[in-house]
């Protein structure tokens, strides 16, 4: 068993812990977890040895030589270097009115009952025979109870929606100046190195 070292760099709004299992989770899908692949997914988290409260070209080089002075760090630990915020996300939820239309019949509608649930299928009709005939056939075929319900449905391909959420994502340098709203959230975007000694 051998070791060679390693230097990580990862942007993120989330943090350390979540910036560190995002490079197991990469290594692990490329490597699988074998204890000896010579990456950052055989060592565990370490500590902070450096830290800056925001991202410049000149503390990324004090960063590298700080890894240098220090011989890459510990075997089978990722310390790491909080190299600051390089940026900002700004999430903002945007809503849309749809102007659907929905279109209600009263139909049989066969649901399947496992452990006390009614699961509905795609199967309704407009006549109660139709609709024993469809939950006879299923329930032969899968042994899971059907039962048939009278409800309303919608039908020619209409739609019930109404509105549509989505997210709009903007990545700013410098801290916007935004009014606080509750359909909104400003992260930090933050860079850190990780740095040690791997299993080879």
């Amino acid at each position: 068993m051998g070791a060679t070292n390693f230097v990580e760099e990862v942007t993120t709004t989330g943090t350390v812990r979540n910036a560190f299992d995002s490079l197991i989770s990469e290594y692990e899908r490329e490597y699988g977890q074998r204890r000896y692949n010579g990456t950052i997914s055989t060592c565990s988290l370490g500590s902070c040895k450096l830290s800056f409260d925001k991202y410049s070209e000149g503390n990324y080089k004090k960063a590298q030589k700080y890894i240098i002075d220090n011989h890459h760090g510990s075997k089978w630990i990722a310390d790491y270097i909080d190299l600051g915020v390089v940026g900002y996300k700004v999430i903002t939820v945007k809503k849309e009115f749809l102007k659907n239309k929905p279109d209600y019949k009263l139909r049989f509608v066969v649901s399947k009952y496992t452990y006390f649930e009614k699961i509905k299928t795609n199967f309704n009709y407009l006549t109660k025979k139709e609709a024993d005939e469809k939950a006879l056939s299923l329930t032969l075929d899968s042994g899971v109870e059907h039962i048939v319900s009278k409800e309303y449905v919608l039908v020619n391909n209409s739609k019930s929606d109404c509105s549509r959420f989505y997210v709009d994502n903007k990545i700013y340098k410098n801290k916007p100046n935004l009014k606080p709203m509750k359909n909104r959230k400003i992260l930090p975007i933050k860079k850190y190195l990780f740095f040690g000694w791997a299993s080879c």
